[in-house]
Parts: structure tokens; sequence; C-alpha cells
């Protein structure tokens, strides 16, 4: 019948279908009371379920004979009568547990399973083999219906002999059975078939089948569980027990189109659940040939727990079927190798990994065969390298239950064969072996190898992390005698491995397998492995990488933490000395010292090292002063371990003035307050000068008492104090040290009311405040006039303050909060500073009490800036009355004056634009009178718009003031120079006030336009000068348009950092060096002409300059800028093993110490008075663009032109202008060379010095320094600065060679000198070729390079001669050890290597060095 027929004998069954349906569904009543007429008998007795069964029978029979004897004349309507009838019967749920309990019934006899299954058996062959389950619209999916359809009836057919054929091996070998798992693991067709009612009511069908053959399953396995009374299949029972062969025709079937129903979608996947269910208990129930039927069943279970959907009851169900996986033939590879790579993929399935059926489940495959073995290892260790740590701890526990489960199934087998007294030849026996071998040999040695010899230490550490289970249970001597065996022959020699990597990773195994040796070996071999071991500990600890001597360290220590009562004395004696005596105190390396330090707080964990610790831990004491802060915190580590422990002090380990001294130097310099040791310091001492569990007044009096002794570290201590307090305690101390400094005030006023009275007598105080605070201790007075102690007092309220009050505003510390501003107002710190501000006028301006109370003012209004408006009322109109003071007071009393914590408090205020237009306003009226229209007045002045309107800053300005906005303002004005010095403390300044300040000016563009068109009248200033119009301006006043020239530039910088990121160089930088090289340079090229030669132009007309950026006055006094960044640029990862290098600072101080030189007196003419504006606008350009490099502004070819054209100003000697250029020229041109490997700009600096009358003072210094720093860049391509810069300047000196006939093949005397060689006067070069060859890296390089020229240059010429006696005189003059050794190495390299011509002349370097 071909596959067209099919169809259309569908199509009519389907409506014959629906229209049986429809009648069926008109009289519902009569077939539901029928159901629970049959449910009610079947619960009466098992008799009448026994009749219910029969009746089922009959009916199914009856049908059956029917369509046998008039298969010709009946329709195809009629013929799947029986199908629907069953169907019918089993349909409602009700009667389908009545029947199914009928069938589970032990008096369903066998008789009745034959009847029953007869009849099933041909309908449900019919229904198979015309695949009247699959809907029509899954065969309408493939592009060729025809072909697909004569290739479905081929696979028909062939699944029906292999039916009829009855086999006891599974096989998974067949291209169809391959193709149809492939099928079910895509899954391609499910989700688009949809079911027709022919195919739903076939799979109805092959549902209910398959539910009434897992009745009768269980059915005959309860009738053994009455027998024996313990089920068959959890009992340790190998009988197979026989079926009905109607029922394992049945059971065969349905199992042999499991693949076929997942493309009958999702009714189809339902029905496959209930046929995976009666094969599983077919399986259990152990029945005769229960191995057919997995074929397909153990496929789908594995595909079934590597879907996305799986869940742990999957895993359950294959755990339980475990079994099957025994009957597998591996060694049959293309048979069942798409289930073998299913097997792999349980690797790196999640759920198996975390699921701990699932790794029983992969333990369990490690037992299945020698060859997948060996495939499972390598896809775990596919896994290792991006698996966390979780997941190599979970690969771990799978290969130690894989070794159990196969030592404990070789050791069983063994056992038997021993009391059974057998001895044939055992395949299964020698397989157990072989697995154990293949786990032991193949796996965990090849992990141990892999552990020992790893490329990179991460690589090494996930391998450690899966062999952590196996070495956690050394306890277990199974597992001590496997490791012994595993890791002997390879360990040992790791441990002496030439590679110091593999020392390392060895070194982390010893101790993690200490002792290696065999449990049942006895004593004698347990001590032979302690000695041994203990000698390679020595020698770890002695070797010459630092790394290794770290990992040496690391594992002795752990070694004698846990074994320490199992070893000698000797052995813990000579292994202490090693660490203590000699790591601790390794100058080479700060990472062993570091080590030592931890290992020793690692080995305080053990108790019985407390006595041989004790008296040797002071000598570790000195370690916290150590110059590399990871050594440093080791020892803070240290002791905070020693604190926890009894019977050891810490202040007997390193004494408490060290402890402090090393807190106060941690917040000095560049290091942070809140650095990792000074907040571990914190925690050390928190208990000391803070407990917790004291009242107030003792914690105030400890608080005095520590910051009278050490001012400096109590300041680095309540920096810290709020990581390591609630906040609740850190408001509650603020609060505390407020009320103090009132209650130092209110004594003070009562000391002088009673000197007043009582002269003759002198009062000894307030005992209420004796009482309260017991501040008289010691001989430390609290009172104001104690200058000292209350600027410290100040200062920790203002540290503390800083600290928390990011902590402060939150929402849930408001309370805190409200706490902390109840103490305090603006009244309050009015008062606070008008008091001590008193002292002033009373004492010398130089004393220190003058000092310490500008240190009190600072901080009390450091503090007011975090005070919300509401609390700061009358605190402006002290401030505008501190402003005006500032601004009538001489410039000696101004040097003594600090206005940057007012200028802070304002801008904390959200004031920074009435604060930009004071200091703009001042500068604009300080240039004003140089044009002779100053007006010296004090008015107010505040920023307006367009249309001179008074603008303000929206920011709690309305809170602050109640004024008009035509009020006059409260910031008085200023003289011009104080404004500048002010400007520039803020852009320079690191405390705190000057960053408030700094950060609130340059987020707010309204005070930068301000200042910044202030600072442009500077610039008409200099054009006057350069171009002569100028003709009275002296000293003070060129000094003055100097320092606007570099604070606009500076501030232009800070200004662009500030907004942008990456840093890009403004326009105006731009034309400015462009203005610099056009009119400048040239300007001081001709400075020997007549003054009226000179351009009356203005070379600033056509610029905008509002945004030049100028730095490096000789005149400002204010110190070197920050970086400009409010981000920090990206960081090299700090170097801890290393003291930092200071070079940089010493040559930017060469730079400053070049510009003192340079002094202009006051009877020089105005047109010298050009000539040095123009020198001091060129240093300040060459400064400025080497800031916006160091910022990362990119080098262009544009500008490195324009640079070398400056260069060209250092061959003038004009009023000393190589001093003054040259440091900022060689800072310059070292930058140039970080930045691109190109170092000609620094030989062309190097080179201006022809003559030693054109030499500056300390010439040869600094040409020394700059080659040190060149050739200590410390970076990932260090050597190829120093080769480039060899390069370029043995290429410049020979341009410079002063040729001589005489001199040319002259070999040099065994004492020349740097002069004897051919480069003719010019000095910079010679100095610069001299510092080379003193410097140990310099002249290997040289020396090579030399060489490299001799070999291929040519001979009896002045270049070659040159080469020839430089050779020499650098071998002579080597000094170094180091570089001696390296030169003969590198000299003997070349000696073998090339000709007899280079030989000779190697022969007399040699002879230079010796």
């Amino acid at each position: 019948m071909t596959r067209a027929v099919h169809d259309n004998e569908r199509r009519a069954s389907e409506e014959g279908t629906l229209l049986t349906e429809n009648s069926s569904s008109s009289s519902p009543t009569a077939e539901s009371n029928t159901a629970a007429i049959n449910a009610s008998e079947c619960c009466k007795s098992l008799s009448t379920a026994l009749e219910n069964g029969l009746l089922l029978i009959d009916k199914i029979q009856s049908t059956t004979d029917t369509s046998d004897t008039g298969t010709n004349s009946v329709s195809d309507r009629e013929r799947e009568t029986p199908l629907d009838e069953f169907v019918s019967l089993l349909h409602s749920t009700k009667e389908r547990s009545a029947y199914l309990g009928a069938v589970r019934s032990t008096k369903f006899q066998k008789a009745h399973a034959r009847r029953l299954f007869g009849a099933l058996q041909p309908i449900l062959e019919d229904v198979i083999t015309n695949e009247y389950f699959v809907p029509i619209s899954a065969f309408e999916n493939d592009n060729d219906e025809e072909e697909h359809t004569h290739g479905r009836q081929d696979d028909v057919s062939n699944q029906g002999s292999t039916t009829a054929t009855t086999t006891h091996k599974p096989s998974f070998g067949s291209n169809k059975r391959n193709s149809e798992i492939s099928q079910v693991s895509q899954g391609s067709t499910s989700a688009s078939v949809k079911p027709d009612p022919a195919s739903t009511k076939a799979l109805h069908f092959l549902k209910y089948s398959a539910m009434v053959t897992h009745a009768f399953l269980e059915n005959q396995i309860s009738r053994r569980k009455g027998r024996t009374g313990v089920s068959d299949h959890t009992a340790k029972n190998h009988r197979v027990y026989d079926i009905i062969e109607e029922v394992w025709s049945v059971a065969e079937m349905l199992h042999d189109n499991l693949f076929a129903l997942n493309s009958c979608g999702r009714e189809g996947i339902a029905v496959q659940k209930f046929i995976v269910g009666m094969c599983e208990t077919y399986w259990k129930g152990q029945f005769t040939d229960r191995e057919v039927l997995v074929t397909q069943l153990v496929p789908l279970l594995v595909l079934k727990t590597l879907d996305g959907n799986a869940t742990k009851a999957d895993i359950k169900r294959l755990w339980n079927m475990k079994e099957t996986l025994l009957l597998l033939d591996f060694h049959e590879h293309e048979s069942i190798a798409f289930l073998r790579s299913l097997l792999l993929r349980t690797i790196s399935s999640p759920l198996y990994i975390k699921n701990g059926e699932g790794k029983k489940m992969i333990a369990f495959l490690f037992q299945l065969d020698a060859s997948l073995i060996k495939d499972l290892h390598h896809s775990i260790r596919a896994q290792i390298p991006l698996a966390k740590a979780g997941i190599l701890e979970a690969y771990g526990e799978i290969y130690v239950t894989a070794w159990k489960e196969a030592f404990a199934n070789a050791s069983e087998r063994s056992k038997d064969d021993e009391m059974l007294n057998l001895n044939y030849d055992s395949t299964d026996a020698d397989d157990m072996d072989e697995i154990q071998t293949t786990i032991e040999e193949n796996v965990l040695q090849d992990l141990m190898y892999a552990a020992l010899h790893a490329s990179t230490p991460h690589m090494a550490k996930s391998v450690r992390a899966i062999l952590e289970p196996l070495h956690n249970q050394k306890k277990n001597p199974t597992i001590d005698s496997l490791l012994y065996r595993m890791y002997s022959p390879l360990l040992w020699r790791a441990l002496a491995a030439a590679n110091p990597l593999v020392r390392i990773h060895a070194s982390t195994i010893l101790h993690t397998t200490f002792p290696l040796h065999e449990p049942n070996a006895g004593k004698t071999h347990l001590k032979e492995v302690n000695e041994k071991t203990i000698e390679v500990l020595i020698r770890l600890l002695n070797d010459g990488d630092p790394k290794v001597r770290v990992a040496g360290c690391d594992a002795t220590v752990r070694i004698l933490g846990v074994y320490w009562d199992a070893l000698s004395a000797k052995h813990i004696r000579s292994l202490l000395n090693e660490v203590i005596m000699k790591h601790a105190n390794d100058i080479s390396s700060a990472a062993v010292r570091a080590q030592a330090v931890h290992g020793i707080a690692l080995l305080l964990d053990a108790q019985a090292s407390h006595g041989v610790l004790r008296p040797l831990l002071p000598l570790l004491g000195n370690l916290i002063h150590d110059s590399v802060e990871r050594v440093r915190l080791a020892c803070v580590k240290l002791l905070l371990k020693v604190k926890k422990l009894k019977g050891i002090k810490y202040y007997h380990v390193v004494p408490s003035n060290h402890i402090l001294a090393r807190l106060a130097v941690e917040g000095e310099g560049l290091r942070k307050p809140t650095g990792p040791v000074a907040s571990a310091l914190t925690e050390l001492l928190l208990n000391s000068y803070f407990p917790q569990h004291v009242k107030g007044s003792e914690q105030m009096r400890r608080t005095l008492h520590f910051i009278h002794k050490s001012p400096s570290a109590a300041r680095v201590f309540y920096a810290n104090i709020g990581r390591h307090l609630e906040i609740n305690n850190t408001s509650k101390l603020i609060v505390i040290m407020i009320k103090t400094i009132k209650l130092a005030i209110n004594r003070e006023k009562s000391y002088e009311e009673s000197r007043r009275k009582k002269r003759n007598r002198v009062d000894d105080g307030d005992e209420t405040l004796e009482d309260e605070e017991d501040n008289d201790t010691e001989g430390m007075e609290v009172i104001a006039s104690n200058t000292h102690l209350m600027a410290g007092l100040a200062d920790t309220i203002c540290t503390v303050w800083t600290s928390i009050s990011s902590d402060l505003i939150k929402p849930e510390n408001i309370n805190c909060l409200e706490f902390v501003q109840s103490s305090i107002s603006g009244t309050t710190l009015t008062e606070l500073c008008t008091h001590f501000e008193g002292y002033l006028t009373d004492i010398d301006s130089h004393c220190t009490k003058k000092d310490e109370c500008d240190r009190i003012c600072a901080s009390l209004l450091c503090c007011a800036g975090y005070m919300s408006s509401e609390n700061i009322e009358g605190l402006c109109e002290y401030l505008s009355t501190r402003i005006k003071t500032y601004g009538e007071a001489t410039s000696g009393e101004r040097d003594t004056m600090s206005l940057i914590p007012y200028l802070a408090t304002l801008c904390s205020w959200g004031m920074e634009n009435e604060v930009a237009a004071s200091l703009g306003k001042s500068i604009k009226n300080a240039f004003d009178e140089i044009r002779g229209v100053y007006r010296c007045d004090f008015e107010s002045a505040t920023p307006s718009n367009e249309e001179g309107n008074i603008t303000r800053s929206k920011r709690k300005q309305s809170s602050l003031h109640n004024q008009d906005e035509n009020s006059s303002a409260i910031f008085p004005l200023i003289p011009g120079d104080a404004a500048l010095q002010i400007i520039g403390f803020v852009i320079s300044g690191k405390d705190v006030s000057t960053v408030t300040t700094r950060d609130a000016i340059l987020s707010s563009d309204i005070a930068c336009n301000a200042i910044e068109n202030a600072l442009e009248n500077a610039t008409t200033a200099a054009d006057n000068v350069l171009t002569g119009m100028e003709k009275l301006c002296n000293d003070d006043r060129l000094s003055l348009i100097l320092l606007a020239c570099e604070i606009h530039g500076r501030f232009a910088l800070h200004k662009q950092a500030f907004n942008n990121y990456p840093i890009k160089m403004s326009s105006q930088a731009r034309d400015f060096f462009i203005w610099i090289t056009n009119r400048v340079v040239k300007n001081l090229s001709q400075w020997k002409e007549k003054e009226d030669m000179i351009s009356t132009m203005s070379p600033f007309q056509d610029l905008n300059l509002s945004r030049i950026s100028a730095v490096g006055s000789r005149h400002s006094e204010v110190g070197p800028p920050l970086s400009p960044l409010p981000i920090s640029p990206p960081r090299r990862r700090s170097n801890l093993n290393s003291s930092p290098s200071n070079m940089d600072a010493s040559f930017i101080s060469m730079e400053k110490r070049g510009g003192v030189e340079f002094t202009v007196t006051s009877d020089i003419s105005s047109s010298t008075r050009s000539h040095v504006m123009a020198i001091s606008l060129i240093k300040s350009a060459i400064n400025i663009y080497s800031e916006w490099l160091l910022v990362g502004v990119e080098v262009t070819s544009e500008m490195r032109k324009y640079v070398l054209q400056w260069c060209q100003i250092m061959k003038h000697d004009f009023v000393k202008v190589k001093s003054e250029l040259f440091p900022s020229f060689c800072r310059l041109a070292i930058i140039f060379g970080k930045l691109t490997f190109e170092y000609d700009l620094l030989s062309e600096v190097l080179s201006v010095f022809d003559t030693r009358h054109s030499a500056c003072k300390g010439l040869d210094e600094i040409i020394s320094k700059v080659i040190h720093v060149v050739l200590s860049i410390r970076d990932s391509e260090s050597s190829k600065h120093a080769l480039s810069f060899v390069q370029t300047l043995l290429k410049a000196s020979e341009m410079y060679l002063n040729y001589d006939p005489e001199t040319i093949n002259t070999d040099l005397t065994n004492d020349a000198d740097i002069e004897d060689l051919s480069l003719g006067k010019n000095l910079g070069l010679m100095l610069a070729v001299e510092a080379i060859m003193n410097h140990q890296k310099g002249v290997v390089l040289l020396i090579k390079m030399l060489l490299d020229h001799l070999k291929t240059g040519k001979q009896d010429n002045l270049v070659f001669s040159f080469h020839k006696n430089m050779l020499t005189l650098s071998c002579q003059k080597l000094s170094h050890a180091k570089a001696i050794r390296d030169a003969k190495v590198l000299l003997r390299a070349y000696e073998k290597n090339d000709s007899d011509d280079l030989c000779q002349y190697i022969k007399v370097a040699t002879e230079a060095i010796s």
C-alpha cells in the first residue's frame, strides 16, 4: 500500500473518529455511570477486580476476532475499532485506576495475562508498523515526502525484523539507531509538530499499553516480595526471572519506538515517559532479556540529564539504572560512539557537578572501562584552566570517589577469590585491577605531575585544588599509601629541578603531603623520610631564587605548625634559625622578609611553639620600620596576632615608642594616612588609646594624653579610627573633644578672673573640669593658653569628622549628624576662633604659638564646611572680617597669615563663584595700577552678567544669606600679588583646605571664567615688556607679570584636566607654543641689535591667550603642582619588593637650583628686561609642555619641530641662559624619550656646551644625573630605552669628532682620559659619554655597541679609531663587579664567533679590564 493510500485512509478514519466522539459525547451520563459501577466493584473485592480484567480481555478479544475474520470486507474505520475500544475503556481516570489495579492484583494470573497481552500485541504491531502514532504534520515538514516515506517504511521493516528476533546483548551499532539518537539529541521536530485526532488516539493507545505492561510487571514483582518478604531489585540478588512471551513482545515493541516518539510532539514526549518507566521497572524486576530493553533507554536517560531543563530527579533515575552501563562493550568504539560522547558531556554539566548523585554517577563512569577513564580525564583537564574553585573541588571529590570504588572492587574480588580458593583466570578481576591501575597511573599521577610542572602558578594552583580532597584524606592509611606510591617518583626529583618554578610547586606539595611515607613500613622508614625532608627544606631556604626561598619558608612553617611535637628539637632549631635569623634579614628580597614574618605568624597558631618563639619574636621587631610596605604590614599583622595570645605582649616584640614612631611616619610624605599599615596600627592601638568599655572621661583622658605625647601619630590614628568604630562612638568622640575645647577656654577665663582678684596666689583651676576630664595629669595642662594641645585637639576633631563625613550624610545616620551639630554652631565657632586669634596680637610673629593658633582656626573652619546652613549663623560675617584684615595687612604680615581655610569654608557652602570674583577683581586692579588706572579702594566684588545684574551661586545660597541681590557683598578685595599667591596655593596645595577650594572652583564655569578673565591682563603686560613699550617696569611688577603668566598656564591645565579625560591639548596652548617659536625665539636671536630695531607690533594682539598654560617662573613661591587629574591616571602595579626611587625628585631639585642663578638686578635696561621676560616665557613653555606630556597628551611632529627650534636658544650666552634653561630642557627631553623611545632632543641639548667657558655651575653633576635617570628607567621595555639612548649619543659623538691624521691609528695609554678621545671641544657630549662609562648598565651596552661597530666598520678612518679607543677606555673605567663580569662574558662571546682582526681589539680590551 502506498503512502498516499495510507494518508487517505487516515484522513477518513479521523473523520469517523470525530463522528464517533461527537456521538459518544451526547451520552456522557451512561459512560460515567458504567465507570462508577466498575470502580466500586473493584474496591469491593479482588474477585470483582479479576472479573473486570476478564471483561476487558473478552471485549478486546471479540473485537480482535471480528477484525481477523472480516479483514477484506470491513472499512478502515471498523478495523481501528479495537484501538478505539481499548482507549475508551481506559480513558476515564477512575476506570483506568480500576483496571490497572486489577492487573496489579495477585489474582491476575498468567493465563489472564496471555489473553490480555495476546490481544494487545497485534493491535500494537499494526499501530507501530503503519506509524499511526506519528502526526501528519511531522511528515509534511520534510522537503521530499515520497522519499522520506520509503525511508521510513524501510526503517519500520528493519525494526520489525529486529523485534521478531530476541537478543541478549545490547547493540548501539546500527546506523538507524545512531541517527535516531542524534535526532533525539537535537530535538528539532518536537516543537513544530501539531497533533491530529488519529495520531492522538494512537498515542493514547501506546501510553495505556505501557501502563498496563507496567502494572503487570509490578504484579510479578509484588508476588516475589510476598514470597520472600524483600524486594528483589533492592536486595543483592542475581537471579533472572522469566516473563510471559506476550508481555515480552509488547514491552519490546514499546521500547523500540522510544526514539520515534520524539518526532510526535509534546504528546509523544509524554508517552515516552510512561514507556521509560515501564522499561525501568522491567530492568529492576530482573526479568529475562532485560538487557534488550536498555539500548534506547540508556541514551534517552543520559540525554534527559544533559537537557537544559533537567533536574536532580533525572540524574537520580540514571543513577538507579547505572548497572545498565556495565553491559556496554567500550572496545567497539564505532557502535557506541555517540553514547560515549554523551557520557563525556556529563563532565561539563553544572547539574552533575553541583549534585551529589551526579558526582557519584561520574565516579561510577570511571569503573566502566580503562579507555573511557582516559577520555573522562582528558575532558576534565580541558575544563581546568577556566574552572572556578567550587568546580575544581567537585572534580577532586569525583577522582577520590572513583579511586575508592575501584580499590574497594578490587579488594572485594580478591577476598572472594581467597575465600573460595579459586585458581582460575578471572577476566573480570583483571579488568578491576586494570581500572585501579589506570586511575592511579593515568589520572592521579598525571595530575600530580601537572601540579609539579605547570607552566604558570595559576594552573598549578588549579591542579592542586583538584588534588586537595585527596591530600585532605592523608590520615587514611590507604590514601597515605597511595600518595607515597604516586608522589615518590616525582616529588623528590622536582625538588631538585633546575627550573625554579618547578621547585616552588614542589615545595607546596611537600608540606601538603608531609610525611611522605609508606604507613606500613615502620618507624625507621618514617625517620629516614623526616631526615630527608628536613634536608630538602634547608636547601629550599637557602635557594638562590628568592621566590623559591619564599615557597620554602611557607612550607617550613606549615610543617612545623602541624608536626611540631613530632619533630626533634634539633630539626626545629635548625629550621627556625634559617627563617628568623636569615630570611627575616634578607636584604636582597623584600618578599622573603615578608614571608618570614608571615610564616612566624602562622606558626603561632601552634600552642606548643609559644615557649620557643617568645624570646625570638623581638628579633623581628625592627621590620616594622622596613622600607617596603608589605614587610611592615606583615609585621603589624604579627603584632595583632600576638595581641590575642596569652603570655606574650605585643609591646615586648616592638616597643611602644617604635609603634608610635611608625604610625607617625605612615602619614608623612606620599604615604596616605589611611593606608593599610596605618589602619592596622590603629587597630593595634585602639584598646590602648580609645577603649570602648570605659567612661567618656577616661576616653578623653587617654585621647589628650595621646595628642600631647605624640601628635603626629595621633593624627594618623584618628584618621583611621572611623574604620574600626561604629559611627555612634565616633560621633560621641567628636562631641567630647569640642566640649573639651570649650571647657579649656572657660578655664582660661576663670584663671584670668582669679588673677585680677587675687594677685598673690594662683588658683588651682575648676574642680569640675578636673573631675570630669581629669586633664591635669602627667604635666599636661588642659587650658586654652596651651595652644600646642589645643591645636592637636582641633586637628583631631577635623580629622575624625572628615573621615566619617560621607557616612554622616547618609539617611540612616541622620541622628548622629544632628547630635554632632547640636554641640557646635556658627556662633560657637566664631567665639572659638576669635578667642584663639586674640593670642596673635600678643605674641611674636615668628613664634610657634602663632602657627598653632592658625592651625586651630583652620581645623575649626574645616569642620564648619561639613555643617548645614541652619547651624552657621554669624560665621559669614566673621569670615568677611578676616578677609578684610588680610587685605589691609602689609606684605610681611600676609606671609604669616593664611586665607585658604576661610576660602575653603566658603567654597564648602557653595560660594565659590563669589570667592573667584573677589580674587579676579583683585588681580585686575593690580594690573590696572600698572597701567596707571588703579583705584585704591576696597570695594566689594560680585560676579555680574552681561546686563550688569548681580549673579550668585545657586548652591545653598538661599539658606546661607537672607540678603537682597543688590545688597553689599561680604568679600572685600585684597592686593593683586596676594590674590595671585592664594590662587597659586589653591592649585598646588595638598592639604584638605586647598583641595576643597580647588575642586569647588574648577567645577564651576563661572568661577573659572572670573579668574581666567583677570589673568588675561598679564598677557597684555607681558606684551608691553617684550616690545619695549613699558619703560618703567620694575622688579616687583616684572615678578607680578611672570607670576600671573605662570598661574594662568597652570590654572588652564588644571581646568582642562578636571573636566576632560583623556586630556587633549587645547588650541590656545598650541597657539602659544607657535608664538613662542615664531616671535619670542626670534626676539632672543636678535638681542644684540639696537632697541629701535625691535618691532613695536604686539605679538599677542591676534591671539586669544585665555587658556595659555605657562609653568615654572623663577619668582614663584608656589610649590610643584600636583597632578591636575581629578581621577588619577592608570597606575602601574606597585612594586612592593623595593623602595621607591627618588631620582625624579633630585632631578627637579637641580632644575630649581639652576633657576636660582638667574637673577635680575634693578639697574638693567628695559631691553634687557624684555629679554629676561622672553627667557622666562620660553622656560614656562618648556615646563608647561612637559606637564601636558606627563598627563597624557601625545607627542606630535609639529611640537617636536618647535622644541628643536627652542633648543637653538641654548647656543646664545645671554644672562646665563644655558644655566637657566638647561635643566628644563633635560627634563623635557627625558619625557620625550620615555614616550617615543627617541633621544635626539636629549643629545641635542647635551651638545650645546661646546667649551668649558660656556659650562654652567654643576654641569657634570646634572649630566650625570640625566644619564642615570635614563639608564634607570624601570618598565617592561627599560632595555629598549637604554639601547636607544646609547645609540643616539654614540651617533651624536661621531658628528663632533675632531679630524687629526696623526691620531687616527694612535692607541690610548693606560692613563688615558675621556678628553683623549677625538670629541673636539664638545664638553656636554664628553661628560655624557663619561657618565655612561661610569654607569653599571650603560657601560656594558656601550661595549656591546662598540663591538658591533668594530665588527662591521672600516679600518683606518676616524670613526673606527674613535670606536676602538672608546672600547679600550670603557674597559679601563670598569669599576662595578657585576659590570666587569658582564663585560668579560660579552668579550668572550664575541671572541669565539668573530674574525682575527676583531679578536685583536678584544684582546686589548680584555687587558684593559685586568
